[in-house]
């Protein structure tokens, strides 16, 4: 169906069989909808437009926040940093940031930190095409709430990276970077005291994830087991 779609540049329909899916996820067996689903998400991501990329994104994000076959969140993880953070295509590298800025609506800081997202976030600062360094500075306020506070040498990095923008040539980027960079330093402690009980329950649904494979590993090798047995 996905295919048929993307054939006909429907992209409304597109939209709606996400939408649909998102809806449909605990009608399938995770373990096979798994390889299917998160592939056609992120060929939307890389190829779709704005809209289009935006809804895959949520999609692919309701999809981790049910999955509890963490080795298939690692890869799919993994995957969005290697296919997009550093791809020849600029318009896949703003992908990138714009899955960081969905992510960073849901995920832990642990999260970010276990799988270097704020790292390659910040390695496009200095990105060769303007649409992309432009993208960085308007995501460095979530690339710094998503950091550790005693994460001192990446904070030093961060700053760095916008010292460096503020001497851009494109006067937006210079803009935004000042900005920025006094955005930054009203995010107080007060402010991370009050997010951090937000940041601790996101951590906890993903720990839930963990339990969960935990339970559905033992039962398959308990059936494997039994079926074996059986035989």
């Amino acid at each position: 169906m996905g295919n048929t779609i993307n054939k006909n540049h429907a992209w409304r329909l597109e939209i709606a069989f996400m939408e649909t899916m998102d809806k449909c996820i605990n009608c399938f067996g995770l373990k096979d909808f798994g390889e299917a689903y998160p592939n056609f998400l992120l060929k939307e991501i890389e190829k779709g437009n704005n809209n289009v990329r935006r809804c895959a994104i949520q999609s692919l994000i309701q999809f981790i926040l049910k999955n509890y076959y963490l080795n298939k969140t690692d890869e799919i993880v993994k995957r969005t940093v290697s296919q997009f953070s550093v791809a020849k295509n600029y318009q896949a590298r703003i992908a990138f940031l714009q899955v960081y800025e969905q992510f960073s609506q849901h995920f832990s800081r642990h999260f970010f930190k276990s799988f270097n997202l704020n790292e390659a976030a910040v390695a496009l600062a200095s990105d060769k095409v303007f649409e992309v360094r432009k993208k960085f500075v308007e995501n460095a306020l979530n690339i710094r709430k998503m950091a550790e506070s005693d994460d001192k040498p990446f904070l030093a990095k961060l700053e760095g990276a916008l010292l460096k923008n503020v001497t851009d040539k494109n006067k937006i980027i210079s803009e935004s970077a000042k900005q920025a960079l006094k955005d930054l330093k009203l995010l107080t402690k007060l402010y991370f005291d009050g997010c951090h009980a937000e940041d601790v329950q996101r951590q906890k649904n993903e720990e839930k994830l963990r339990e969960k494979e935990k339970e559905v590993m033992n039962y398959e090798k308990f059936r494997f087991n039994f079926e074996f047995k059986g035989e």
